[in-house]
């Protein structure tokens, strides 16, 4: 028996990639799974007569030619809120769900309840390194937005920043550093002494230390063990670990074990500078798992980022604007922003 088609249609690959791992997550073997992200092959795929079940498609490509196709269900993704169907029209042929919602509220609107696998995968932990190759890009900004994003997806997050002096505690309401009593237990590495310490504000996080880490003799190996650790214990859906700017030996190991790599860089001359140094030295042809963030992105600005020949020497697959208003003072502000919310969904 032939299984059940859908089809989803977006041009955003950032914006397609973590919406198809949630798809394939709630489908596995249930239904056939579609993905067309070229506008060109859209049109040749619907030149001829489709029969598909359910139809996902960006509004910028929606047209009504689409409903001479065999198409069950056309799911709309809209950017205007105001659009967006009252879950109570679900039942009709055509409906707006706004393409920023939380993925489980779009599965949950878009997949029936016949279509879903049993749960029968084993979940494992996904840790996503946060680095920048110069400082003042704005990693640890953009790994607390990330973090409260994919916390609102109903991700169960924890954030460690194991960087040589940890200020990200600006963000946070409650602003208590480490007590000195965890400090001596961090230097062991052990998760289970650790996690009594851990505080929960939307996603959980390893409070910051009140001195250098040096100062306090841990090194950056006893940070690697932790998240390692806690990885292994699947507890979190995700682990973000923002490195920032110190690229030594030792916090380069967090990159042996993560799901996914964010490079965080500027537009100016110096920080594409830093940027091909450091692809220079580190192997980031896996595209799967590096992922290279623009941050505060001027487009009337001169743009560092582009070869003389007016190339990009890497595929930046994200920018995040400059913020109006400037950049909020806690996680919830930080996930308001519309770039941060695509940029938490791309690392899903």
């Amino acid at each position: 028996m032939a299984k059940p088609l859908m089809v989803v249609v977006e041009q955003d690959e950032s914006y397609l990639m973590p919406l198809e791992l949630k798809l394939a997550e709630t489908l596995w073997e249930t239904a056939d799974l579609e993905l067309i992200s070229d506008a060109e092959y859209y049109r040749e795929y619907f030149s001829v007569l489709r029969k598909i079940d359910i139809l996902i498609i960006d509004e910028a490509l929606y047209a009504p030619e689409l409903h001479s196709h065999a198409i069950g269900r056309i799911f709309v993704l809209t950017e205007d809120p105001s659009r967006q169907s009252r879950p109570e029209e679900s039942g009709k042929e055509l409906v707006h769900i706004f393409k920023f919602s939380n993925l489980n509220a779009i599965v949950g609107r878009t997949v029936p309840d016949g279509w879903r696998d049993g749960g029968s995968q084993i979940k494992e932990t996904r840790v996503i390194a946060m680095l920048s190759p110069a400082g003042g890009a704005g990693c640890t900004t953009a790994a607390l937005g990330a973090g409260a994003v994919l916390a609102q997806n109903m991700k169960k997050v924890l954030y460690v920043n194991p960087q040589l002096y940890q200020t990200f505690q600006f963000y946070l309401g409650n602003k208590a550093t480490l007590p000195m009593e965890a400090c001596g237990k961090l230097r062991s590495g052990g998760c289970a002494a650790m996690r009594p310490y851990l505080v929960s504000e939307g996603m959980w996080y390893l409070p910051p230390l009140r001195s250098s880490r040096e100062a306090l003799g841990i090194g950056a190996s006893a940070y690697v063990e932790l998240v390692d650790q806690f990885r292994r214990t699947n507890e979190y859906d995700f682990i973000l670990v923002d490195i920032g700017s110190e690229l030594t030996g030792g916090m380069l190991g967090f990159l042996e074990y993560a799901f996914r790599v964010c490079v965080i860089t500027r537009q100016d001359a110096y920080s594409a500078f830093k940027l091909d140094v450091f692809r220079h030295n580190v192997n980031c042809s896996d595209r799967e798992k590096y992922v290279f963030v623009c941050n505060c992105f001027e487009k009337d600005r001169q743009n560092g980022l582009l070869g003389p020949d007016g190339k990009q020497p890497v595929v930046i697959q994200h920018y995040i604007g400059q913020m109006d208003g400037g950049v909020p003072d806690s996680f919830e502000g930080l996930a308001e922003a519309e770039d941060m919310q695509k940029l938490g969904l791309m690392l899903m």
